[in-house]
């Protein structure tokens, strides 16, 4: 009989302190009240919608979650916030004068123990969502990041690419304007010097002309000559002979 009053002391214990979690855990962050007409933000956090909407309603568009500091942007009045049925069904279950009986404790402790497992399964469930959520939503981020890295690369490329191709080009340009001025400088030395050739023959032609017409003029007059200084010396010849014919001794 011990035995059993004090395991249902214990009981009761472990259901006050269960009670006093769940109190806890349902009290307003706002007010510091348990909860009245319960809702939920996106953050899966209840406060009171009279707290909520002197919140929103105080001149801000937005509320920050006390608890884990995310903020909503809400209109003022708040709607379309969904009602936290865990925590209303809790404070309508505390709000209820108890029973006398263990069996009534045992009940009610059940009950606490539905109603945390239901809790922490709603929270899991949350939990769960928002996790797919994110890795969804980071699966998306890291793909399309991916494709920014892909196509970031192969315009990199495109532009190495035409840069090489624009060095290489520009190289050729300039190696064939250098070759097109030096071909250009020579031609105009070779021009140079074929005049310069044919200048000299043309002088070397009118030097031989000049020298030919010379000898030609030396050689008549050297003809002139001795046809003079034959006939010079035929008469000298015939002067003698009449010299010889006329002279006293001639006999």
């Amino acid at each position: 009989m011990t035995q059993q009053l004090v395991g249902s002391a214990a009981n009761v214990v472990m259901a006050t302190s269960k009670i006093d979690q769940l109190t806890e855990l349902y009290t307003c962050s706002f007010c510091h009240k348990i909860l009245e007409d319960p809702r939920l933000l996106s953050c899966s956090h209840s406060f009171c919608l009279k707290c909520i909407e002197r919140k929103c309603c105080g001149g801000k568009s937005s509320i920050a979650c006390p608890h884990c500091h995310e903020v909503d942007k809400l209109k003022c009045p708040p709607s379309k916030l969904g009602k936290d049925k865990t925590a209303e069904k809790f404070i309508s279950f505390c709000t209820n004068e108890p029973e006398s009986g263990p069996n009534e404790i045992r009940n009610k402790i059940k009950y606490l123990r539905s109603v945390i497992k239901t809790e922490c399964v709603t929270k899991k469930i949350d939990f769960d969502e928002k996790l797919n959520e994110i890795e969804t939503a980071t699966k998306a981020k890291m793909d399309a990041f991916k494709i920014d890295v892909v196509s970031s690369i192969r315009v990199a490329r495109d532009v190495l690419d035409h840069t090489e191709d624009d060095i290489i080009n520009s190289r050729l340009r300039n190696v064939s304007e250098n070759v097109d001025k030096e071909y250009q400088s020579l031609r105009s030395q070779f021009r140079e010097e074929m005049f310069q050739v044919k200048l000299r023959k043309r002088r070397l032609a009118e030097i031989s002309d000049f020298t030919n017409n010379t000898i030609l003029s030396l050689n008549a007059e050297i003809i002139e000559i001795e046809m003079r200084v034959k006939g010079t010396i035929k008469r000298l010849t015939e002067v003698s002979r009449m010299l010889d014919e006329t002279s006293p001794g001639c006999c």
